[in-house]
């Protein structure tokens, strides 16, 4: 284990916490997710980082188990990628374990922090009897029973489900992740604009709809471009498109969103993209994305974006073409949309939040 501080200060005489998870592909939004929490710790608190997990692809592991165990016992691959039955023992000087996208045991008093969406989960459960799935449940709920447990998630839609599944509503604490503000390099602008389109899984994300989106944009607003982050790259027929690859969300939010002018995100129902919109909104880049019920205290319509509620490029167009005409309203939503992070997101109010967890942990450090 390697001792890693995010903010340089006194080890002594301060909370430690293990900060441990599943070991994630960067293209997941947990491990986006662990490494803000450890980069804006709480006051007082020091972290000790897990440095030896080996990453993998969340969805592919998920894919694989879905088409194999979990036709023989579902919701398995949901236990099985959590830790189940795994233990973990922690040094003596820890105080407290904060895991991030797992369920292993620990030997010490230990927050939970999960991340199972209803549109995530009932998209790889889709088709089987709720009756089936009761397993899980049972384990959960025995699971956080014991007084030394506590349950963190950081989607407020996560809530939802957790409730669903039986869970007093006093027990789940919702703590969203910390979002720095983003300083822009530009003002928007909405005579050359730069559209940004996110989404490493070319179909969930909406890839197809936002190529043919931007296609009848660009025939009204000729010098608008697309910045496409994608593994997949578009059809040449397309034209101001700069076409990017995959890139890490260090390299995004550095060499990308100062500039960008509004953020397209026609993601499909069942995979909605919360910490993306977060993130663009950081930067002051107003925000056109599916409309979702669980995303409505995100995105709201009229103020720092728009929802589009009827699935079609030509709706989504629509929607991004009368924003780009309108410069006032335009700048008028990218300032909403820092307020608006500010406000909710902003990582003093967020680390205050989760060191108020942390206590509840050990009476030790009581106030």
């Amino acid at each position: 284990m390697m001792i890693l501080q995010g903010v340089q200060e006194n080890y002594y005489n301060k909370m430690r916490v293990y900060l441990d998870g599943l070991p994630l592909n960067w293209k997941h939004g947990l491990a986006t997710v662990r490494k803000l929490r450890f980069l804006f710790n709480p006051l007082g608190v020091i972290y000790e980082l897990n440095t030896r997990m080996i990453k993998v692809d969340l969805y592919k592991l998920y894919g694989f188990m879905r088409r194999s165990v979990d036709l023989i016992y579902p919701g398995y691959s949901l236990l099985f990628l959590t830790g189940y039955g795994s233990y973990c023992k922690i040094l003596n000087n820890i105080d407290i374990v904060h895991c991030i996208g797992s369920l292993r045991k620990y030997n010490k008093p230990t927050l939970y922090e999960i991340d199972i969406s209803p549109i995530e989960f009932f998209y790889y459960y889709s088709g089987i009897p709720l009756s089936k799935l009761m397993h899980v449940y049972h384990y959960f709920d025995q699971f956080f029973k014991t007084e030394n447990k506590v349950l963190v998630t950081w989607q407020s839609s996560n809530v939802h489900i957790i409730r669903k599944l039986g869970f007093d509503e006093s027990k789940i604490n919702y703590v969203p992740p910390p979002i720095p503000i983003i300083e822009r390099n530009k003002e928007v602008d909405n005579e050359e604009p730069a559209i940004l389109f996110v989404g490493h899984n070319f179909i969930l994300k909406g890839g197809s709809i936002a190529l043919k989106a931007f296609e009848i944009i660009n025939k009204e607003i000729p010098k608008s471009r697309l910045i496409f982050v994608s593994q997949f790259a578009p059809p040449t027929k397309y034209s101001n498109i700069v076409f990017t690859g995959p890139i890490e969300n260090d390299i995004l939010k550095k060499n990308y969103l100062p500039y960008v002018d509004l953020l397209l995100a026609p993601f499909k129902f069942n995979c909605p993209s919360g910490l993306s919109l977060l993130e663009a909104m950081s930067a002051g880049i107003p925000v056109i994305s599916t409309y979702h019920p669980l995303l409505e205290d995100y995105v709201i319509d009229g103020f720092n974006g728009y929802s589009v509620k009827q699935y079609s490029s030509k709706k989504f167009a629509e929607k991004t073409i009368e924003l780009l005409q309108d410069k006032n309203k335009l700048r008028a939503m990218s300032k909403n949309a820092i307020n608006y992070i500010n406000e909710k997101y902003s990582p003093k109010y967020v680390a205050s939040k989760l060191s108020i967890l942390y206590r509840t942990l050990t009476s030790k450090y009581e106030t």
